[in-house]
């Protein structure tokens, strides 16, 4: 194995990362004390205080991912074990949270960091689809009051094209965030009392692409409100 200690100590930055990193799987692989890894961490950190100026608990935890994917190619539990030890001892040098953005899920729980990667897969499979997946839709007014003004802005004073005012509709709903039923909702009431536009209106229903049958149910749902309205008046 040579001197690992004096191979470090001499090295630059990457080249002291990559012999702490070969150390460590060495060790892991062979009959060698653990122990030799905490004589030379000491100059591995020496050295990164000497070359960077990044953090170096980023770093270690970059590098203890690498060995991690390493190991884990190996089908030898004793490797595992052994491995297991030496980072225990060098996590206390890296936060919680770096440790959870870089190990596997088998390190992690072998840590106790998480309790079952099983359930740390379906919290992570859950969070994921919520950030990326999951769409939020504005309903009320109050909600997005910004978007909904531009919306009652647009649709009060345009005269047309209705193309070009569809593209300004969808470009408002895909910002804010605004649900498409509701915004059908108002530019239906805009387009009942701007009966100077009429044409115009039809247009815009038009090319808004909403499904038949919801759209036929829509309408039914406005005029018997308006029916009862007017019976209640």
């Amino acid at each position: 194995m040579g001197c690992p200690l004096k191979a470090i100590k001499e090295s630059s930055w990457e080249d002291a990362r990559g012999n702490f990193c070969d150390l460590i799987i060495q060790i892991s692989c062979s009959d060698a004390r653990v122990d030799i890894v905490n004589r030379t961490f000491l100059e591995f950190k020496k050295a990164h205080q000497t070359e960077k100026n990044g953090s170096f608990e980023s770093d270690l935890a970059d590098s203890l991912w690498f060995i991690d994917s390493i190991i884990g190619d190996y089908s030898d539990q004793n490797v595992s074990d052994k491995f297991l030890r030496i980072l225990d001892n060098l996590t206390q040098h890296v936060t919680h949270g770096l440790l959870m953005e870089r190990l596997s899920e088998d390190t992690l729980q072998a840590l106790s960091l998480i309790a079952s990667k099983d359930a740390f897969n379906k919290r992570y499979v859950r969070c994921k689809t919520r950030i990326f997946f999951k769409q939020r839709k504005f309903n009320l007014l109050r909600e997005e009051s910004e978007g909904y003004a531009k919306l009652l802005s647009l649709l009060i004073q345009t005269n047309g094209p209705a193309d070009l005012i569809m593209q300004q509709i969808w470009s408002l709903i895909g910002y804010f965030d605004l649900d498409p039923n509701r915004v059908l909702d108002i530019i239906l009431d805009v387009g009942v009392h701007r009966t100077n536009v009429h044409p115009l209106f039809v247009d815009i229903f038009r090319r808004y692409n909403c499904d038949k049958t919801d759209l036929t149910n829509y309408l039914g749902h406005k005029f018997q409100q308006g029916t009862s309205k007017e019976s209640f008046s």
